[in-house]
């Protein structure tokens, strides 16, 4: 499905509803404009989403929010806060544009229809203003996915005349991805599905509250000082500088730096990237990745059952920890509420106190919310 949206400033797409599970992850980047002279009016990030089926079903990629600022000259410190293009397309699921080929890295077919792997581009331009020959951009996008391992096969490409050029080259990037489950997740996974190779001067981390619904726009360079507050955590010496080949990745183990999020917490990671640029210049620019982790999952308590194993001696088999309310019946008729218990074991053995002096009692158990 493809769409066109003129921009206001930012453009939101809201889910009508977050089905059970979705979470949200977001990616943000600094791009130079080092292609055309002398100005691009386009930029183009495209690639694979996974987004996996999980016991809720199939849910695929949804944008929730994208983001973009205007042109500033990095090295002069000219940073400006308006948005620079005035228009803003995507699509999740194709068609293709067939300027636009499969990221090196990626195996599957091409272009991907899910599930659980998804084609996805993104298209800022404008149809007065541009991004001049050595000027830098940002962009963000975020996305809300099922609750599962996730990734992307991420490329960015310069157009100038509304698409009429394209650049010879991509723009160098990393995709992203978060691994929860497998191995000694979880893991974050850098992946380059460019044709030069990326180093990784530098890793941060840190970890927000569950439930915090962050904002895209702060996942800039140009925003370090919007959260004094946040501490964030460096990646030990010992593994950076890192270099990421074409067509490979680099894995960070969470759990060892201590930011593993868990239960909802919100995971944001930043790296310095450094690749070689035209010219054979070393360019550096910094990446931003956002992650929602699982909400914790409360196990539904098993069914209980219960067995009278002697008079007024009650064998009860269900879910350690778990509370069920015992109710008693003289007649099968009319039910009244003998105790609620938190099972220490399971099977537990408990005797019924007060059935001294009944001619008969029945028995009944049933879990409590």
């Amino acid at each position: 499905m493809s769409h066109r949206i003129p921009q206001l400033g930012l453009a939101v797409l809201l889910a009508s509803s977050a089905p059970v599970g979705a979470l949200q992850v977001g990616w943000s980047v600094d791009i130079h404009q080092n292609q055309f002279v002398p100005c691009a009016d386009d930029f183009h990030v495209w690639g694979v989403l996974e987004s996996l089926p999980d016991q809720y079903g199939e849910h695929p990629p949804t944008l929730l929010a994208q983001d973009n600022v205007e042109p500033y000259d990095k090295y002069q410190g000219q940073i400006c806060y308006s948005d620079i293009f005035d228009h803003f397309s995507y699509t999740i699921g194709g068609p293709q544009n067939p300027n636009l080929p499969r990221p090196p890295g990626y195996v599957g077919p091409w272009p991907p229809t899910g599930p659980p792997f998804y084609y996805f581009e993104a298209n800022w331009w404008s149809d007065e203003n541009c991004v001049e020959f050595c000027h830098w951009a940002h962009f963000g996008l975020k996305f809300e996915e099922n609750d599962g391992n996730y990734g992307y096969w991420l490329q960015g490409r310069w157009t100038a005349e509304h698409g009429a050029q394209y650049a010879t080259s991509n723009t160098p990037m990393l995709g992203f991805a978060v691994i929860e489950r497998q191995g000694p997740g979880p893991v974050i996974r850098l992946q380059n599905a460019n044709t030069v190779p990326i180093g990784v001067a530098q890793m941060q981390t840190l970890l927000l509250p569950a439930g915090t619904n962050f904002d895209i726009n702060n996942l800039t360079t140009n925003h370090f000082d919007v959260h004094p507050e946040f501490v964030w955590t460096q990646v030990p010496g010992g593994l950076l500088p890192a270099f990421v080949a074409p067509s490979s990745f680099f894995d960070v183990f969470l759990e060892s730096i201590g930011t593993a999020p868990h239960n909802g917490q919100v995971l944001l990671a930043r790296q310095q990237l450094t690749h070689t640029a035209v010219g054979g210049r070393t360019e550096t620019f910094w990446q931003y990745q956002l992650h929602e982790s699982p909400a914790a999952v409360t196990p539904t308590p098993a069914r209980p059952s219960l067995r009278m194993i002697a008079r007024a001696l009650l064998e009860i088999t269900g879910t350690t920890g778990a509370t069920y309310r015992v109710e008693y019946s003289d007649n099968l008729a009319d039910w009244h509420t003998l105790t609620s218990i938190v099972l220490p074991v399971s099977p537990f053995i408990w005797p019924d106190s007060t059935a001294s002096g009944s001619a008969a009692r029945f028995y009944r158990a049933a879990s409590v919310p």
